[in-house]
């Protein structure tokens, strides 16, 4: 698996469990802010714009793993398709509600 996948996966593993213990921990709405460093963004970037995406399988699709087409998209929206930098000093500023 790439490294920049496995650091993805992790990322969604930890945002993941840590959804599951806030929802278990009280149901009550509370504000709460999202924090994520300019280098944690610029890695994310770095480990995008280096990702190496295999050849497809010929017709293939899901049946073998991730669709190689899905996952050109996914990388290049992330990649292009959103500015994770630019809108880091919104994301931390917005108050979010959590249940």
């Amino acid at each position: 698996m790439p490294q920049w996948l496995a650091a993805l996966v992790t990322c969604v593993a930890v945002i993941a469990t840590t959804a599951v213990a806030l929802a278990q921990a009280s149901d009550a709405i509370r504000p709460f802010s999202i924090q994520v460093s300019d280098a944690a963004l610029a890695d994310l970037k770095t480990r995008l714009d280096m990702a190496r995406i295999p050849e497809p399988l010929q017709g293939a699709g899901w049946t073998h793993g991730t669709d190689i087409a899905y996952l050109r998209q996914l990388v290049a929206y992330w990649r292009t398709g959103t500015s994770i930098c630019a809108s880091a000093p919104r994301r931390r500023a917005a108050t979010r509600m959590r249940d």
